[in-house]
């Protein structure tokens, strides 16, 4: 399924963010990060910029948070898994910026993720220069654990869903 730039400015106009959220998968097992500021395990996830397409914002957010050329080690194109939203309290909407793609100004009233699947040849990282402090390469059923563990209620039910659709597809065990 291939998600178009007015598709992604379409989510804008609904007043949400997208956001890209990234599984990344290696031998049939998925990496989950430790973000220390946060104290929760999580997938790779950030903004899709302006005129961004999903790859592009994959890349770029991979880049930014585990500090590496992490696009060299794709193998593929990314599957895209699912999409769900996160809608914020109505005391918090417009708290954050959000522009159309031709400027115009929007209140934010949550995030629209789009969660996908990618495949690396690799399976360690060096985190030094990363925003996550651990990682690990997870099956499916030590990802549900760990899962358990994140507090955020969103963050967690859509972890677990991402975890679901992953095994489902046959991408992890």
């Amino acid at each position: 399924m291939k998600i178009s730039q007015k598709e992604i400015d379409t989510v804008r106009k609904s007043s949400f963010r997208p956001q890209i959220a990234v599984c990344l998968v290696h031998d049939k097992k998925v990496f989950m990060f430790f973000d220390e500021k946060y104290k929760l395990w999580q997938f790779p996830q950030g903004g899709i910029d302006n005129g961004e397409d999903i790859t592009s914002s994959a890349k770029r957010e991979l880049d930014e948070e585990l500090g590496n050329d992490i696009s060299k080690h794709f193998v593929g194109e990314p599957e895209i898994l699912f999409e769900d939203k996160i809608s914020f309290p109505e005391r918090l909407w417009g708290s954050r910026k959000l522009r159309l793609d031709d400027g115009m100004k929007m209140m934010m009233k949550g995030k629209h993720f789009f969660y996908i699947a990618l495949e690396l040849d690799l399976d360690t990282f060096d985190l030094k220069d990363a925003q996550f402090t651990d990682y690990r390469l997870m099956t499916s059923s030590e990802a549900d654990k760990t899962i358990d563990q994140i507090y955020q209620f969103n963050k967690q039910r859509i972890s677990r869903k991402a975890i679901d659709f992953l095994k489902e597809k046959g991408i992890i065990i």
